[in-house]
């Protein structure tokens, strides 16, 4: 990804262009893990983010986001006290990333939102994640 990224920072059409990079789960683990080894992205945004690799620096001239629903599976396991997901080392939790966290609504139920099911919501195109796409077509077009 880092060569790739670079090339296009090279390229006389996209050279001027701000770079975006947009991972969910973990292929959000992929992109910060680029910029260990030299991409650099002038956004970079989670969706539910996996982790970061423990030698990941964020880069101060980077604007980091994460979207993420409230019952998300892998949000809740990152909660966990103890840092037991990548030592801790998450969107959620570091304090480079701008959050942006959603519910739901229960539709009457007594039980709680499917964790699976929110958790590739963010990630879809889906009429119930539709306030979270709003608020990333904002960031990304800013």
């Amino acid at each position: 990804m880092a060569g790739f990224q670079q090339g296009m920072r090279t390229d006389p059409l996209l050279q001027g262009t701000e770079q975006i990079g947009i991972g969910h789960s973990w292929g959000y683990q992929n992109l910060t893990s680029s910029e260990i080894y030299g991409a650099d992205y002038d956004k970079s945004i989670s969706l539910s983010g996996a982790g970061m690799q423990e030698d990941w620096v964020p880069d101060a001239d980077t604007a980091y986001s994460n979207y993420v629903y409230g019952a998300d599976a892998l949000h809740r396991t990152q909660n966990i006290p103890g840092g037991l997901v990548w030592d801790g080392n998450v969107p959620g939790k570091h304090d480079s990333f701008t959050q942006h966290k959603y519910y739901r609504p229960n539709r009457g139920t007594k039980l709680p939102d499917i964790s699976m099911e929110d958790h590739s919501l963010i990630a879809s195109d889906s009429a119930d994640n539709a306030e979270a796409l709003e608020d990333m077509y904002r960031e990304v077009t800013e």
